[in-house]
């Protein structure tokens, strides 16, 4: 997440759960401090991005769709502006690894993970606007499993690969216990590039 006006109200003490410093750009590992990195800092030649990159602010983007200011003649509206925030950086330099968004899913949820401290507001939907090719792994499932256990519901995105789900293994729309979110265009059909199948729970805007 970055700074940035129409959510700054919203914002509760996040966390970055990237291990490897050499993924995070901020010269670290894990720390207390979610925010993002503009691209330069770890930009590469296997990894090209500018700091208007579509994707690297989508943490920020998601966040405002959550819970913008209303009613103040700027921007956006959220759709609840009286949620709050808790951001989870878990993504770094050309993406990261399963097992730190499965601690970030369990730091989320207000379980104890290894070198942070205990997460005091334990997040009731948490979001995971990412995904790839492959099978739900058994860590990130037994940690899906313990965030619901601790009463949170894991949203999950369908993908944007264009593929049958019933066909091809994705993660972690694949997993059990997540709602799995495919896109609808702005005529309210599936969006070309949305994954597809009987996995996906429902359907919203998405481009």
């Amino acid at each position: 997440i970055v700074n940035h006006p129409e959510i700054a109200d919203r914002i509760l003490p996040g966390v970055d759960v990237i291990s490897d410093k050499s993924l995070s750009g901020d010269g670290d590992g894990r720390d207390l401090d979610p925010t993002e990195v503009a691209p330069s800092r770890y930009n590469s030649s296997d990894c090209p991005a500018s700091d208007d990159s579509e994707g690297i602010w989508h943490g920020t983007h998601v966040a405002g769709i959550v819970a913008a200011e209303t009613n103040n003649a700027q921007g956006m509206a959220g759709i609840n502006s009286q949620a709050q925030i808790l951001p989870v950086r878990a993504l770094g330099k050309c993406g990261g690894y399963t097992s730190d968004i499965a601690d970030g899913i369990r730091w989320a949820a207000g379980i104890e993970v290894d070198g942070l401290p205990l997460n005091n507001h334990p997040a009731q939907v948490i979001n995971l606007s990412l995904g790839g090719i492959g099978s739900c792994g058994e860590y990130l499932q037994a940690s899906i499993n313990a965030a619901v256990k601790a009463g949170a519901v894991v949203v999950v995105s369908a993908g944007n690969e264009g593929v049958d789900l019933s066909q091809t293994p994705y993660s972690p729309a694949g997993c059990n216990n997540v709602v799995v979110v495919g896109a609808l265009d702005s005529q309210g059909y599936q969006a070309s590039y949305s994954n597809y199948g009987g996995a996906v729970d429902v359907w919203a805007p998405g481009g």
